[in-house]
């Protein structure tokens, strides 16, 4: 069997729960991991199960204030959550370690394709909590493997709303492009085409500058459960399909 999933995965997973009715559930990480490990089991590819680790609080600290981390970590208190609350605290914590495990995987070669399933919280912002997104993963993994391994980092998020903490948190990082697909005027209200979208011509253009004349390697996140499509559910009308194109050109870069 040829193709590896290393998913980065804990039991723990499960209890990222707000509350009863809120649209967030951490049985979702178990469901999905359930699937995987049932389509492994069919022999559709090989799925390695990896333990993630806690995020230290230096590394939160690469895109976070540390005021805003001490509140979170110390008084286990955001605005999307009421009252205090250890347990979510350190899952957001340990959310992000998973991140960084599977960026590891991939930056030691043991990876190809590494997958955190509560990763990608896309909406959390510098010194504050957004969109039911904490700490964001994806941009510490991009400073990580941007500024400490020399890679060049493309973010492609789909996800239905647009990734408008990732896209605020690496702007002026010259090593990461982020290029959010997402529909417009829904929660969190930004990303128009005439403030921030720009044209694939351009997106290709920007990519090819950073790969240089060289083949070089390019650590790529992608927001969604895959790379081919993606409807939004019960919390977009929002739906796409990446062409053939697009994926030959991403893959060729990598």
């Amino acid at each position: 069997m040829n193709k590896k999933i290393h998913l980065v995965h804990s039991d723990e997973y499960e209890n990222w729960v707000f509350d009863k009715t809120h649209p967030t559930q951490g049985r979702r990480f178990t469901n999905a991991r359930n699937l995987l490990r049932a389509a492994s089991d069919r022999g559709e590819f090989e799925l390695i199960e990896v333990e993630p680790r806690l995020a230290t609080p230096q590394e939160l600290g690469r895109v976070h204030a540390q005021g805003y981390i001490h509140d979170v970590l110390d008084h286990h208190v955001t605005s999307e959550w009421q009252g205090e609350r250890p347990d979510l605290s350190y899952l957001a914590q340990l959310f992000v370690g998973g991140t960084l495990t599977a960026l590891e995987l991939l930056l030691s070669g043991e990876a190809n394709l590494a997958v955190n399933l509560p990763g990608a919280k896309h909406h959390a912002q510098y010194d504050h909590a957004s969109g039911f997104c904490v700490f964001n993963d994806f941009a510490i993994a991009a400073d990580v493997a941007g500024m400490d391994h020399g890679k060049k980092v493309l973010i492609i998020d789909i996800d239905g709303h647009h990734g408008d903490g990732t896209e605020n948190l690496m702007c002026e990082n010259s090593r990461v492009i982020t290029c959010s697909v997402h529909q417009m005027g829904i929660f969190p209200g930004t990303g128009w085409a005439c403030t921030t979208a720009i044209s694939t011509t351009f997106l290709w253009k920007r990519v090819r500058e950073m790969t240089d004349s060289s083949r070089v390697s390019i650590t790529s996140f992608v927001n969604s459960s895959t790379c081919v499509g993606i409807s939004g559910g019960s919390q977009t009308s929002f739906s796409w399909r990446l062409g053939r194109m697009d994926m030959r050109r991403i893959h060729s870069l990598a």
